[in-house]
């Protein structure tokens, strides 16, 4: 009875590590998921034009909630929409490492430093790294400690 309660803890646990500690993302994951949901991203950029208040409608979050519920969305000024897929680090301190797609309706040496792939390079705390994906769509990446 004791080793069927141990085995259940573990189960648990495991589950509970992956749910809130998911792998973090690479390069390759984000270009899938992006050709995966393409349409969706479109939409929900759509959505947030003109409404970036920090809050998205119920539509926009349901939207966003299909393509990953743990995507983070974060819209600036000039209508660039962030889609955070992955933080790495201490939260209390500050993320480490984001990594996501991003959508630059204008230039994007603006936003950061376009390079044909995100390599060891990306490891400059500070910078942001953006790898072209499609027309106005990049992957970002970006240290921050």
């Amino acid at each position: 009875m004791i080793g069927i309660a141990v085995l259940l803890v573990l189960v648990v646990a495991v589950i509970a590590w992956r749910w809130l500690f998911p792998p973090f993302p690479d390069e390759q994951h984000v270009i899938a998921l992006y050709a995966e949901h393409e349409q969706e991203f479109a939409a929900l950029t759509k959505m947030i034009e003109g409404h970036c208040d920090g809050h998205l409608t119920p539509e926009a979050t349901a939207v966003a909630s299909r393509i990953d519920p743990r995507m983070r969305v974060v819209c600036d000024y000039d209508g660039t929409v962030r889609f955070i897929l992955g933080v790495r680090g201490l939260i209390t301190i500050g993320p480490e490492r984001i990594i996501g797609l991003t959508y630059i309706p204008g230039d994007p040496a603006r936003k950061g430093s376009v390079v044909p792939a995100l390599g060891p390079h990306t490891q400059d705390v500070g910078n942001v790294y953006l790898r072209q994906v499609d027309n106005q769509w990049y992957i970002f990446s970006q240290n921050t400690d």
